[in-house]
């Protein structure tokens, strides 16, 4: 893909390099061949200096036909770089110079010492005895390792262009000082039995990922190296993590089911440095886990239950974990940190967070499970707030502000159903909420002052179908996706005059009040599969661009009813564009087909 990209930006250079030449020939007819080279080369070095690039890629970008050829070749390659051929498959697949990975076996030994692995492999999955001679012959192409089996323990055996070593669960082999290379930057242990000492680690090395039962391999501090930053430990493990057991250079850390000890019931210091600001927990068994203290980014994997007793500092916080009804009520003391940005709540999570969430928070995520009533859960610091599936609770005013807001007042361009606010002088702190996302099951009232103005999107799901009460939606409101049931006729200023994007998905098949049903700020509308209603004159707005209609739709299209700021009509392949629009003067440039 880079290839195929570079190319077409060389051949570009080379025409632009030709346009040069023949401009200062044009324009310098005493200079020589030597010095229109030396300026060209002097131009393309500006232009280089200058991002030239970029502006080179948004020329081959806006090219129709480089444009389909680039996307078709990225298709390809998201299709099939993830997947691993051994050798002999890989010479008869159809697609094999979009494959980044091999696995080698015993009888494919001979295509690394016959320098035959093709180019774009950057990735080998040894099932077999590696030996010195196959490791001398790897190509300096490859840069990620898995090994299998055996492996022989020598200094300096590994390549330095090696980056990512995964040691799967056959290997058993201790390892010795000096046989990982120098260079290496991510390290992956599958389940090994044997103790990482120091030494044996390289210092180059950035992440590791330990598994099954691997806890054991560290026991000693200095094992670890000093600039690693990202360590995920891996199941079942029992070993008690230490203070100063992570190094302070460490960013990211994943604790996953089982690992927490016993031992840290009421654990009173923290085994993480203060560097760390990614924390996921994957625990199903009630501990308290201590919370660094300037963690950004905190993602949950189990049903906890956060009880607000008091609020220590974030460096003495913990985090009570629960699985079972008798304990899931167990009394804790907890608290973010007040550094917290992402919170991420897994799929079984289904406990309230009454003043519970700091004002740190810009982006909040509920799993599946999670149907609790919101008063004073949500921050009024949150940018973006998505439900799981299951959440089906009617919005009350005020609980996506954790305060009580006075009612929106609706302002509309005809001043018609204008409502008046007859709480003006409540003081109101305007919530930071734009993207608000509802899932599957929610199909509730829109309240009239329960969404904050300052929301820009709005997405609903698959069983939502209520009407709009005028003034239920925000007023600076630019995107609208609407789920597979909603079937609501739209009136007269229920969409707010700011909406720049409105999605209405499967069911949707309700006509458009001419100069009625849609805001004229509307630019894209894009109409589902049972959409099937006349377009009248005024039924589209003046400001609208591009429109999209479904499967169904089958209606005659008359120029004169669409507005003259169309740009682009999409129609379902299936739709008779001769038999319906053989009299109506739709220019073709404007139609495009899909399937």
């Amino acid at each position: 893909m880079k290839s195929f990209i570079n190319s077409i930006i060389s051949n570009f250079n080379i025409n632009q390099n030709n346009k040069d030449n023949k401009n200062n020939n044009n324009n310098n007819n005493n200079n020589n061949n030597n010095n229109n080279n030396n300026n060209n080369n002097n131009k393309i070095l500006i232009l280089n200096k200058e991002n030239s690039n970029d502006k080179l890629f948004f020329k081959i970008w806006r090219n129709k036909y480089l444009l389909k050829e680039i996307s078709y070749h990225l298709r390809l390659y998201n299709e099939h770089f993830g997947r691993c051929f051994d050798f002999q498959s890989l010479k008869k697949y159809e697609f094999k110079d979009y494959i980044t990975s091999i696995g080698i076996r015993n009888d494919d030994n001979s295509i690394i010492l016959n320098d035959l692995i093709p180019w774009n492999i950057d990735s080998i999955t040894f099932y077999t005895t590696i030996n010195e001679e196959l490791l001398n012959k790897l190509p300096k192409s490859i840069t990620s390792i898995s090994v299998n089996n055996s492996i022989p323990m020598v200094v300096a055996l590994i390549p330095s262009h090696i980056k990512t070593i995964e040691f799967q669960s056959n290997f058993q082999k201790a390892l010795i000082q000096g046989f990982l290379p120098d260079g290496l930057k991510n390290l992956i242990f599958t389940n090994q039995s044997f103790q990482l000492t120091i030494g044996m680690i390289p210092q180059s090395v950035q992440y590791i990922q330990l598994g099954k039962d691997n806890c054991n391999l560290i026991e000693n501090p200095d094992v670890l190296p000093k600039n690693l930053k990202t360590l995920k430990f891996g199941y079942n493990s029992t070993s008690l993590i230490n203070q100063n057991t992570i190094p302070p250079s460490v960013t990211h850390v994943e604790l996953n089911e089982f690992l927490i000890p016993k031992p840290w019931i009421g654990f009173q210091s923290n085994p993480f440095p203060n560097s760390v600001t990614y924390l996921k927990i994957n625990a199903y068994s009630f501990y308290q886990i201590p919370v660094p203290p300037n963690v950004k980014t905190l993602i949950y994997s189990g049903n906890f239950s956060f009880k607000n007793s008091t609020f220590p500092s974030s460096s003495s916080s913990s985090i009570p974990t629960s699985s079972t009804s008798e304990n899931i009520n167990q009394e804790s003391i907890f608290s973010f940190p007040k550094t917290l940005k992402t919170l991420t709540l897994s799929s079984d999570f289904n406990q309230p967070l009454k003043n519970l969430l700091p004002n740190s928070i810009t982006k909040l995520t509920f799993g599946g499970a999670f149907n609790c009533q919101l008063e004073n859960s949500i921050p009024k610091s949150i940018k973006f707030l998505k439900f799981g599936n299951s959440f089906n609770k009617i919005i009350k005013i005020g609980e996506l502000t954790s305060i009580s807001p006075s009612s929106n007042q609706i302002n509309n361009e005809n001043n018609d159903n204008e409502i008046n606010d007859n709480n003006n002088n409540n003081e109101i702190e305007e919530s930071n909420l734009e993207i608000l996302i509802l899932n599957r099951d929610f199909n509730q009232k829109i309240l009239i002052g329960s969404l904050p103005n300052s929301l820009k999107e709005l997405y609903f799901s698959y069983f939502f179908n209520q009407s709009f009460d005028v003034g239920s939606l925000p007023i600076a409101l630019k995107k609208l996706v609407l789920g597979s049931n909603f079937n609501q006729q739209f009136k007269k200023n229920q969409l707010p005059h700011s909406l720049t994007w409105l999605e209405l998905n499967f069911d949707y098949d309700q006509p458009f009040i001419p100069f009625e049903s849609l805001p004229q700020s509307l630019t894209y509308l894009e109409v589902g599969r049972s959409f099937n209603q006349e377009i009248q004159f005024g039924s589209l707005p003046d400001s609208l661009e591009i429109i999209k209609f479904g499967f169904k739709f089958q209606q005659l299209l008359l120029f004169e009813n669409l507005p003259k700021s169309i740009k682009s009509i999409h129609l379902c392949s299936n739709y008779n564009l001769l038999n319906n629009n053989n009299s109506n003067n739709i220019p073709y440039y404007l139609i495009n087909n899909f399937k």
